[in-house]
């Protein structure tokens, strides 16, 4: 007679090929982490209003450390303001900082304690293709003013070879708006391209690239969201500006750089946070 255990079928969590299961990477307490997605999302028009929240509902669960981002952004900017090498410096560097702000922000999501060693060792990993994204970035702004310095070159020799054009203002006027125009729309689409790319390569390991390839996609697939993000979101923070004397600027510019994090979590991963 049989028992009961000698009945039933084993079961294997191995593969038919004998390999054990892939199993999702999980946090400190067994949760899942956020996995990324093949496509982007096509988001809620609505929540690009929740972009402009989720980040004040992550500064208030970490006052004290948001504020600190938020004073060391502000001196730093202050300091630059009058030395320009900082300055220069500062701007190059301004997607390390934005992928520390997306680190933190991962961090307090997940309920981690993250400390500046374990920080750094984070950051470690993928800090050579952040700073070549970082190079992309300052070629693309290269690439972007190309046509309105091709244009200005012309006019200043032009200008120079016929003093009366200079008088009776002969330029180019429609040249000039076209220039600027092209200008304009190269910017905006290489805005597009890192909105999401330094999240998609320190928390996903994605080539520069192909992380500004996927950012683009997931932006254009979100554009209205997007839209009523920045314009609801411009009009409050110059209101808040206003109403603060400019103070409220230690908020403000770490709520824009966590909002890199909330809309990456709802455009590109299968945990979105404006859904809950």
């Amino acid at each position: 007679m049989s028992s009961f255990n000698d009945s039933q079928n084993p079961i294997s969590l191995q593969k038919p090929n004998g390999q054990p299961p892939k199993l999702s990477p999980t946090d400190e307490y067994g949760s899942p982490l956020p996995q990324l997605l093949a496509e982007p999302r096509f988001c809620k028009i609505s929540w690009g209003i929740s972009w402009i929240i989720k980040p004040f509902e992550l500064f208030k669960d970490n006052f004290s450390v948001w504020l600190a981002v938020g004073l060391i952004s502000c001196v730093a900017s202050l300091i630059g303001a009058y030395v320009p090498i900082i300055e220069i410096f500062f701007k190059v560097i301004s997607i390390l900082i934005i992928g520390v702000i997306i680190l933190i922000c991962a961090a307090q999501a997940q309920n981690e304690d993250l400390d500046f060693t374990e920080l750094w060792l984070k950051l470690k990993v993928q800090l050579r293709p952040l700073i070549i994204l970082s190079l992309l970035f300052v070629v693309g702004i290269v690439v972007v003013l190309i046509p309105l310095l091709i244009l200005f070159g012309f006019m200043s020799v032009t200008a120079s070879l016929d003093i009366e054009a200079i008088k009776l203002q002969e330029y180019p006027m429609g040249a000039l708006i076209f220039s600027g125009i092209v200008s304009l729309v190269l910017f905006l689409l290489l805005l597009m391209a890192m909105w999401f790319a330094p999240a998609l390569i320190i928390l996903h390991g994605l080539e520069p690239k192909i992380a500004m390839k996927s950012s683009l996609k997931g932006f254009l697939a979100n554009l209205l969201p997007m839209m009523v993000y920045s314009l609801i979101g411009s009009i409050i923070l110059l209101f808040f500006l206003s109403i603060t004397l400019g103070f409220g600027i230690v908020i403000a510019l770490p709520w824009v750089m966590m909002n890199h994090y909330i809309s990456y979590r709802d455009v590109w991963t299968d945990q979105p946070v404006s859904a809950v």
